[in-house]
């Protein structure tokens, strides 16, 4: 596998970048602090809360919305299924680290244009620390454009 890259947050966004590294052969960790993926469109949302953009926009051009869904603002539950069947079909879930919050994130070294990062995190509400190595490559441009959600 490739070198490992951090993403943080399993919202829309990150579940695309995820998506893109994987393609571009790296092994990404998403740290997720909840248990479950969707960023604002997760459980946590008002159970009457409809899609604010109609579907047409929001679908992934690579993953379009079912057929079964009619309404041209989705309900927040169909959202939330279209999301994990995106994570299903990218096989995305196994790199997400669950229940894990990043606390921070610290500059090491740079070696042969591919920067050292240190990124902590928490596991649940233990307060087990962990630490691991990540790489940031290029020129400190980002290499492609990831539009937030």
């Amino acid at each position: 596998m490739g070198k490992q890259i951090a993403i943080i947050g399993a919202g829309i966004s990150g579940l695309t970048a995820c998506k893109h590294v994987i393609e571009k052969g790296f092994d990404p960790i998403v740290f997720e602090a909840s248990n479950e993926i969707g960023g604002v469109c997760s459980s946590q949302t008002i159970s009457c809360t409809k899609l604010q953009t109609p579907k047409n926009y929001y679908q992934f051009s690579d993953f379009p919305l079912p057929s079964s869904i009619s309404d041209t603002f989705p309900h927040h539950k169909q959202v939330m299924e279209y999301l994990k069947a995106y994570a299903a079909r990218f096989n995305i879930i196994d790199h997400i680290k669950f229940n894990s919050k990043v606390v921070g994130i610290e500059y090491l070294i740079e070696i042969a244009r591919a920067s050292m990062w240190k990124v902590k995190w928490i596991i649940g509400s233990f307060g087990v620390e962990m630490v691991n190595p990540f790489h940031l490559e290029g020129n400190g441009k980002f290499m492609w454009r990831v539009p937030h959600g």
